[in-house]
């Protein structure tokens, strides 16, 4: 059945989405209807989640860590990717998008993830060796 009211069932992209869904990946964009906004851009925060609950599965849920690493994390009114961005620091996938740690390190949450700095983050999640 098609879980998302706006992921079309004749779309190339459909069981994708399918199965990252029942996989645990992604919750969605919205609720009532549920969609997925296949469409919209992923932000640095939003992949930040999706490649942690694709590494550790669908129940896992990171510690928040205390102090904050990052200055511009978290948003306010979206306080729900705090712990998540600290995570995806501490395991040393990302170094943040400037600054420096301790000091004003930045993590641009907000900001859209190009597909070279998509791949980069796979790389470093899944451990994929570079090409020589």
């Amino acid at each position: 059945p098609d879980t998302f009211a706006d992921a079309p069932a004749s779309a190339w992209m459909e069981p994708w989405i399918e199965q990252f869904y029942l996989a645990g990946y992604t919750t969605g964009c919205a609720a009532s209807p549920l969609r997925y906004c296949p469409e919209k851009g992923i932000t640095r925060a939003e992949m930040a989640v999706f490649l942690l609950r694709a590494l550790y599965g669908s129940g896992y849920a990171p510690a928040d860590v205390n102090p904050d690493v990052f200055i511009d994390v978290p948003v306010p009114g979206k306080e729900w990717m705090e712990p998540w961005i600290e995570q995806f620091y501490l395991q040393s996938f990302t170094t943040g998008c400037g600054g420096t740690y301790g000091d004003d390190l930045r993590y641009c949450p907000e900001r859209g993830a190009g597909r070279a700095e998509m791949a980069t983050f796979i790389d470093r999640v899944f451990l994929i060796p570079p090409i020589p």
